[in-house]
């Protein structure tokens, strides 16, 4: 009868691990960060940016205005691994998104946006809104949930009310199969690590690992690509147009 128990305890450290600390920056990183912002707004984008890149603090506010900055600068990449870090850190924020569409838009390389899948096209609609550790302790309360009504129905198994809570079980199941498969549909779409952004101004793909195998195609600054296998200093990317091949790792910088 503890094995739920023992499973519950470990999803809450779990859910704890993942939730972000609500905690203010503290003085002096709140000083750094405001005279940062009054630089940007006096147009002074290069020593703002000097400020906003000595804070290392995982903020998508941080992230978003770094990202504006690098895009005053006219630095296509970086503006764009910023806009994409803050867009992870706060899924479907509109500005940010628009910010994207327009690098998009006016960068060398016009690749097809990819076309979602249902599931992408429900996370993005619905449950985006919601930060990944919101979703995680949803997800714990309906296990906790389904738990305790599964232990009611081993306990009082012979009661005559007990058959109320048949479907109440059968409910709270299905949701939450359903809750952790999107929460792993969130993970997956903004959470891995397998997607990196062009910072060079132009790139060639080879054939190999080596500046002596065939060029294949080029990209520019700002393109996200997925990452694949590493062989030294160069690694296999992809592009959203499904071209492939190989590029240097230093040219690149992981979302």
């Amino acid at each position: 009868m503890t094995k739920p128990l023992t499973i519950s305890a470990l999803l809450v450290v779990f859910a704890i691990c993942i939730t972000p600390s609500m905690a203010m920056p503290n003085p002096d990183q709140a000083r750094i960060y405001n005279k940062a912002n009054a630089l940007y707004a006096k147009g002074d984008y290069e020593a703002a940016l000097e400020l906003y890149n000595s804070l290392n603090i995982a903020n998508p506010d941080l992230e978003y205005n770094r990202a504006s900055a690098y895009l005053k600068t006219g630095d296509l990449g970086k503006a764009t691994l910023h806009f994409q870090r803050a867009l992870r850190l706060r899924p479907g924020d509109e500005d940010t998104i628009a910010n994207l569409k327009y690098i998009s838009s006016i960068k060398p390389d016009r690749e097809p946006p990819p076309r979602p899948s249902v599931a992408e096209w429900i996370m993005t609609a619905v449950i985006n809104p919601l930060p990944l550790y919101v979703m995680t302790w949803i997800w714990l309360g309906l296990y906790i949930a389904c738990s305790l009504t599964g232990f009611a129905l081993l306990v009082f198994f012979d009661k005559p009310w007990i058959g109320t809570l048949v479907k109440p079980m059968v409910a709270a199941t299905a949701l939450t199969i359903f809750w952790g498969a999107t929460v792993g549909i969130r993970i997956y779409q903004f959470e891995r690590r397998d997607r990196a952004v062009a910072v060079a101004d132009k790139i060639y793909a080879h054939t190999g690992p080596s500046k002596e195998t065939e060029k294949v195609f080029t990209f520019h600054s700002g393109t996200v690509v997925k990452l694949g296998r590493v062989n030294g200093s160069w690694v296999f990317i992809t592009l959203s147009s499904g071209y492939s091949g190989w590029a240097p790792r230093s040219s690149l910088e992981r979302i």
